[in-house]
């Protein structure tokens, strides 16, 4: 190996080198980036969750209701009934709610006085 052979091995080496430095320092610089990220998230999910435990207070403090039955806030009195929910208005060219299998308009419309 003569000493221009070496001279170029030497100069590639030390562009290699200033390449990975470079590489690291930018590697460094988006891990710091990334941390900040980090703390940024951890600092929103905390805020979150005292949040959560606010609403749960809250929401501890309304009335129990039970669920399991439609809300109504009419209080009935002793012996009355709800009323039935809103039925569909029956069309002149529907099957008659009779159940007679004719068109409303020829079965029950005229013995109700009119439309359904």
């Amino acid at each position: 190996m003569d000493v221009e052979q070496l001279k170029e091995g030497v100069r590639a080496g030390l562009i290699s080198v200033d390449r990975l430095s470079d590489l690291i320092v930018t590697s460094e610089q988006e891990l710091k980036a990334t941390k900040h990220k980090v703390v940024q998230t951890e600092q929103e999910i905390d805020e979150a969750k005292r949040r959560i435990a606010e609403l749960e207070a809250q929401l501890g403090s309304l009335p129990k209701q039970n669920v399991s039955e439609p809300f109504d806030e009419h209080e009935y009195e002793e012996g009355e009934e709800p009323l039935p929910p809103p039925t569909k208005k029956v069309g002149r060219n529907d099957p008659c709610p009779c159940g007679s299998g004719k068109k409303f308009k020829k079965c029950c419309m005229n013995k109700q006085g009119g439309r359904g």
